[in-house]
């Protein structure tokens, strides 16, 4: 990386490029803020490591002038203000550290906000991406005429657009509702005793039921069901297909033919109409567009010739079963387009009479697309987050979360903090050890000053006191954080505890101090 330093002090400059230069960074310094500027139009900067007070100019008028720019600045100064660090904070400076400094911090500091600019940028493409997907994914379900649900401890979680006029009911009102409540209106005590039994037992559903809504209109619908995990928890999927038509159909020839030709013209998937041997008698509009045939090719063309090899003897079977059960489940297969491209649809069929097959084709292929982008999506999140994980625990410093909910609690603690106390993390955590182990003489000025954070919204403290290990031996060390407000008098500290090895130079040695431990290099 390319690193570029800027600083009135030669050993700061110093200190710096051997520390920069010894991980194997290119390291250029600037003695003042028109000379760094000068380098920063003339080039690329992947860090800016930059002195708020210069001989000319300030660190933050640098800072404004390198808005929308690539370059990551982290702030030094011997300042110990709460205001000016987040006023540069506000101008796009990631992080700050505190002179003297010190070798390892230093190079701790260059990784940790490397490590975090690399994940928060991956997090947010990958949000943009997963934000993406689910949208298109939401808009090809509720495009669907199979109605959807979704239930997950006997709640209703989701429903597309096709289910919710099923029910006769608008889609925010069974949302979150007992799916007793929705699925057993009236006569419809059948469907909810199945999908009761599924959810319990993981019986098969597959089959036609009558069904009468909120509106007091009937259906005829084939439910299949199906267990899946939803929004990280285990749920079942329910598809009901509105057969109502279809069985009208086979007992009158005469609306057979009617609905037939509605349903041809207007549907928004593919219509086939087939022979017991495969070959395509009719096709509708969708279908001509689905494949990139016209009509005059699709009559003289056979089930065979539009299928993936694969799935021919399948589709088959399917027929078979249709034949023999009267109704079958959608099948995913395969179609091949005019051009070759491959196509992922949904087929699903009616069976006309003897010698007659209404086939009906929904494509997938975006959906599927969309599912495999989700999936890579999240392995990546997975991925980062493991990363940023292995990172903490390896920084000689023990990192910790605490919560201020009237009392104080701690939510976690790193690894390091068996180094430094002689307790594992998880007995520290429960115990409340980080701040159970303050020196009582020192414990209620850390607890005040906390306090006067919150109160004063001041959310970086920078806090010196001593703390017992588990031999009882004292510690010097020094607390840095950042406190942010969560809720209603909730406040979430996250922040670092380092042992320093020398006393302040201050003679009242039993005073909590929000500045730096004076201690020798």
């Amino acid at each position: 990386m390319k690193i570029l330093v800027v600083d009135n002090n030669e050993f700061v400059q110093y200190v710096c490029r051997f520390v920069f230069e010894k991980l194997g960074h290119e390291v250029d310094v600037a003695q003042s803020g028109h000379t760094a500027l000068n380098m920063l139009s003339e080039k690329h900067y992947d860090f800016l490591f930059l002195e708020l007070f210069l001989r000319d100019m300030s660190g933050l008028n640098i800072l404004e002038k390198l808005k929308n720019h690539n370059t990551i600045p982290v702030i030094m100064t011997g300042y110990h203000s709460v205001d000016l660090i987040k006023k540069a904070v506000e101008l796009g400076a990631v992080s700050h550290i505190f002179k003297p400094l010190d070798a390892d911090n230093l190079e701790a500091m260059l990784v940790i906000c490397k490590k975090r600019h690399e994940i928060e940028q991956a997090r947010e493409e990958a949000k943009q991406k997963l934000f993406d997907s689910q949208q298109k994914y939401k808009t090809l379900v509720d495009s669907i005429s199979e109605g959807i649900a979704i239930i997950q401890e006997k709640k209703v979680r989701f429903i597309n657009k096709s289910m919710a006029e099923m029910l006769g009911m608008k889609l925010m009102k069974v949302l979150n509702k007992d799916f007793k409540e929705v699925f057993a209106p009236f006569q419809a005590d059948r469907v909810y005793q199945r999908m009761l039994q599924f959810i319990e037992t993981t019986t098969p559903i597959e089959g036609n039921f009558g069904f009468e809504n909120f509106q007091n209109k009937r259906f005829t619908l084939f439910v299949t069901a199906n267990k899946m995990t939803f929004q990280n928890k285990p749920a079942d999927m329910f598809v009901f297909n509105d057969i109502t038509e279809r069985i009208e159909l086979t007992k009158n020839m005469k609306k057979i033919e009617e609905r037939y030709r509605i349903l041809h013209e207007h549907a928004s998937d593919a219509f086939f109409l087939i022979d017991q041997d495969g070959k395509i008698h009719d096709a509708n509009r969708i279908s001509e567009s689905l494949l990139g045939l016209n009509k005059d090719q699709l009559v003289v063309t056979h089930m065979n010739d539009i299928l993936h090899d694969d799935d021919r003897d399948r589709f088959v079977m399917f027929l078979n079963e249709l034949r023999h059960l009267g109704a079958v489940p959608p099948s995913e297969m395969r179609l091949r387009k005019k051009n070759g491209e491959e196509l992922i649809v949904s087929v699903s069929a009616v069976f006309i009479d003897f010698n007659s097959y209404l086939v009906i084709m929904c494509d997938l292929t975006a959906k599927k697309q969309d599912e495999d982008r989700v999936r890579e999506v999240e392995g990546k999140l997975q991925l980062w987050e493991k990363k940023f994980d292995s990172l903490v625990q390896s920084v000689p410093a023990v990192v910790y979360t605490w919560r201020f909910n009237g009392d104080f609690s701690c939510l976690y603690a790193s690894p390091f903090v068996e180094h430094l106390t002689g307790f594992d993390a998880d007995v520290t955590m429960s115990e409340n050890l980080l701040l159970k182990n303050i020196h009582e003489q020192d414990y209620n000025h850390v607890i005040d000053a906390l306090k006067r954070h919150m109160d004063t919204g001041e959310s970086f403290f920078h806090l010196t006191y001593r703390m017992k290990n588990r031999k009882n031996t004292e510690l010097h060390v020094v607390n840095r954080g950042y406190i942010e407000l969560r809720g209603d008098g909730i406040f979430e500290i996250d922040g670092t505890i380092v042992a320093v090895n020398a006393a302040r130079e201050n003679s009242e040695t039993n005073t909590v101090h929000d500045t730096r431990w004076q201690y020798a290099a």
